[in-house]
């Protein structure tokens, strides 16, 4: 019998990139300016400070090494 693992995992790992792919394009052409004309200056300033403090937040955790163990 023909071990079919390794073209199985490719398989899916090619499916998974695609998919990230197409996120990536959803959110950069519909979602992003969707949300702009949803929100006003004021809030989209307040979303950036939030997205700023999140990503400060996680270098942190990531300089404490509280990622090491994470696989």
């Amino acid at each position: 019998m023909v071990d079919i693992t390794p073209i199985l995992t490719s398989a899916l790992q090619l499916v998974a990139a695609i998919f990230t792919i197409m996120g990536t394009f959803v959110i950069k052409v519909y979602l992003i300016p969707w949300l702009k004309s949803k929100l006003t200056q004021e809030q989209q300033d307040r979303v950036k400070e939030y997205i700023k403090a999140a990503m400060e937040a996680a270098e942190q955790l990531q300089k404490n090494g509280y990622f090491d163990g994470i696989e």
